[in-house]
């Protein structure tokens, strides 16, 4: 038996960041994600890729486990703001429309979840919302969600 004193892993709340990995981008996947084979994940990025900051504190993960005739099925909810609109976010955001994707959240301490996976992905959507006042300024929101039988996974701990 392993003890694991837990007031020494001070972790702070929220993502750091988010990446959205589009399923023709994992070149190598385990068809059955765990905690111990996450690693073998090889993810080939595409030549065109888009970095936006700040966005840490909009990012929010759900993951709820339910328990159905067949097993565990887990809904997740993926979601951030970009606080700014531009035809160039919307054709980049544009190409992951149609594509199933995996969301990877990345924690404050460099800690990775995986959400999906190659055989359970999960589906992409933004929308621009324009605030009707002056301060409500606009953005867009981005969401990624799904009911996969695939356990959220740890990448690297």
């Amino acid at each position: 038996m392993n003890t694991i004193k837990t007031e020494n892993l001070e972790q702070t709340g929220g993502f750091f960041n988010a990446q959205i990995v589009a399923i023709d981008e994992l070149t190598s996947c385990p068809s059955i994600l765990t905690n111990n084979n996450a690693k073998d994940i090889v993810i080939t990025p595409s030549t065109t890729y888009l970095d936006i900051l700040p966005v840490a504190e909009n990012i929010k993960i759900t993951e709820k486990s339910t328990k159905t005739k067949s097993g565990t099925l887990y809904t997740i909810n993926g979601e951030f703001e970009i606080p700014v609109q531009s035809s160039e976010l919307d054709a980049y955001f544009n190409n992951y429309l149609y594509k199933k994707v995996v969301l990877i959240g990345i924690k404050h301490y460099g800690q990775q979840k995986i959400y999906g996976s190659k055989k359970f992905p999960l589906n992409f959507s933004y929308q621009f919302i324009n605030g009707k006042k002056l301060e409500d300024g606009s953005k867009i929101i981005v969401k990624l969600s799904g009911k996969i039988p695939q356990k959220p996974v740890f990448i690297n701990d």
